[in-house]
C-alpha cells in the first residue's frame, strides 16, 4: 500500500470525471499548474503556479458551481443561499505523509467578503462530502488519522495607490489565509508562496 496521502490523490484521479482533475504540466524541467479565468473581460486571464510537486492535482471546482445544486436542493433545505457555492480551484498534494489542500478563488474585479467566505466554505463541504463518498462506496481508507493542512488563497487584481475599504488586512484574515495580488493579464507565482505558512509549520 502506498503512502496514504499519495493513495488519496490516486483515488481522486480514479473516481472523478477527467475534466475535473488536472495534472501538472512539465515545462523546462519543472511541474506547473495553469489557472485560467473564464471571463474574457477579466483584468487577468491566466496564472501559472510554478514548481508544484509532481504528485499534485488541481481540481476545477468551477464546474461544481455550474451544476446549480442550490436549485435542486431547495426542496430539502429551506434556505440554500450560499450553501452550494464553490471557489475556483483546489490544489491537492502530499508531502511527508501529510495531505495539503490549497483552496483558491480568483477575483479580477470587486468582491464581497461574504461571497468569498461562502465559496471557501462551500468547497470545503463539497470536498468533505466527496471524501465520505470515496470511503463508503469506493473503498477509500479512513483518513481520520492522516494529518491534513489547509490554506485558503484569494487571488485578486492589485490595487495601486489605495487600500480598498472591503479588503483591509484584518477582514482578509477573517475569510482567507492569504491574498495574492496581480496586475498582469498573465502572471506566475511560486508554489511555495501559496503554502509557505503550511510548510513552515511542519
Amino acid at each position: 500500500m502506498p503512502d496514504i496521502s499519495d493513495y488519496l490523490l490516486s483515488k481522486y484521479k480514479e473516481v472523478f470525471q477527467i475534466s475535473y482533475v488536472l495534472s501538472p504540466i512539465l515545462k523546462n524541467d519543472t511541474y506547473n499548474h495553469v489557472l485560467i479565468e473564464e471571463d474574457n473581460s477579466s483584468h487577468f486571464q491566466k496564472l501559472t503556479i510554478t514548481n508544484v510537486p509532481q504528485n499534485s492535482i488541481l481540481l476545477d471546482l468551477r464546474k461544481v458551481s455550474k451544476l446549480n445544486l442550490g436549485d435542486k436542493m431547495n426542496k430539502v433545505f429551506k434556505d440554500t443561499s450560499g450553501l452550494f457555492k464553490c471557489c475556483d480551484y483546489l490544489l491537492l498534494f502530499s508531502m511527508d505523509k501529510q495531505i495539503f489542500l490549497i483552496y483558491i478563488e480568483m477575483k479580477s474585479k470587486g468582491y464581497k467578503e461574504e461571497d468569498i467566505s461562502q465559496k471557501f466554505k462551500g468547497a470545503y463541504c463539497f470536498i468533505n462530502y466527496c471524501d465520505t463518498i470515496l470511503e463508503q462506496f469506493f473503498g477509500l481508507q479512513d483518513l481520520s488519522s492522516t494529518p491534513i493542512k489547509i490554506n485558503k488563497v484569494l487571488i485578486s487584481k492589485a490595487i495601486l495607490n489605495k487600500q480598498p475599504t472591503n479588503t483591509n488586512v484584518s477582514s482578509i484574515k477573517d475569510f482567507c489565509h492569504y491574498q495574492v495580488t496581480i496586475n498582469k493579464k498573465s502572471a506566475s507565482i511560486q508554489f511555495k508562496k501559496l503554502c509557505k505558512d503550511l510548510l513552515t509549520k511542519m
